[in-house]
């Protein structure tokens, strides 16, 4: 099983504590790896005993809160708000986020003018408003709708890869959901483009700026595979927390497709856990802070 380094680096730049950054119940968890890139990426977090409770059941509000936060740049501009929704208050902690959903067409309701925020989401509701953040939705309507046709296009994505489709219907895990996310944030989107007058649906399919997914369009972050090969404990010509990461492969950083070897330095943190890190090599993430600065957020060994 690969490991996964989740480095404090990303809490220095954040402006979080360590403490915060971390989950600790989901070590050796069949999604470890799924949840703690979405923790590194800001979008889950533990709670205040920094526990995740992956194998309980997710709420209708706490679901579209992740999708908000994974599929939008809304984060935390959230605030409570009214609704749409006859059975979601403005007092509702969610209220912010299920009106942005809304406002994103990712969600439609239940019907009746309601959204049950506190029912429990199921496989089926899940797949189809991540196929809708993906750009796939007129797709999935043309075989079928829903549930079927969206559950068809969380399969032909590999969102669901992992995932008893045995019982569309049932209640999905926190686990579950996050490596369905997870996987999504790397899934070619879908684009409209005009064509003799009309909107001609295309996906983001490719190498480069022909390659577009959520998490670069909304997190500004790539997976890359190289090996870090100085430290600025290793090479005084680096700032301190800064790394050399020698780039053997990316299918997108910034606007290039990389084959080639080459070096970027990269913020890491600064003190001793930087001397650690000399030559680890694996699939490293790396978030965007400013044009071509990047700072490594997780390394998957």
């Amino acid at each position: 099983m690969k490991k996964l380094l989740f480095l404090i680096a990303f809490a220095a730049v954040f402006g979080i504590s360590a403490a915060a950054a971390g989950i600790t119940d989901i070590k050796g968890h069949e999604f470890e790896k799924e949840i703690t890139v979405l923790n590194a990426l800001d979008i889950v977090s533990g709670d205040e005993n920094y526990e995740f409770h992956p194998d309980a059941t997710v709420k209708r509000s706490e679901a579209t809160k992740l999708m908000v936060e994974a599929f939008s740049a809304l984060g935390s501009s959230c605030t409570k708000t009214e609704t749409e929704f006859s059975d979601v208050p403005v007092q509702h902690w969610a209220s912010g986020y299920i009106q942005a959903a809304s406002d994103l067409a990712l969600i439609t309701g239940v019907g009746g003018g309601n959204f049950a925020p506190d029912d429990e989401i199921t496989l089926d509701q899940a797949c189809t408003i991540i196929v809708r953040a993906l750009g796939y939705e007129l797709f999935a309507e043309s075989v079928g709708g829903y549930p079927s046709g969206y559950m068809k296009y969380a399969n032909d994505l590999d969102i669901t890869d992992r995932i008893d489709l045995s019982d569309y219907k049932r209640y999905i895990t926190k686990g579950e959901l996050a490596y369905m996310i997870a996987v999504a944030l790397e899934a070619p989107m879908a684009d409209y483009r005009l064509v003799g007058g009309d909107f001609v649906p295309f996906i983001m399919q490719g190498r480069g700026l022909s390659y577009l997914c959520p998490l670069i369009k909304y997190h500004h972050a790539y997976y890359v595979n190289g090996m870090i090969t100085n430290t600025s404990r290793s090479s005084s010509s680096l700032r301190s927390g800064y790394v050399e990461l020698k780039i053997n492969y990316a299918r997108r950083l910034g606007t290039e497709y990389v084959t080639a070897p080459r070096t970027l330095i990269c913020g890491v943190v600064d003190g001793d856990a930087v001397y650690d890190l000399l030559y680890m090599r694996g699939e490293f993430i790396l978030k965007e802070t400013n044009d071509d600065e990047y700072t490594v957020v997780m390394i998957i060994l």
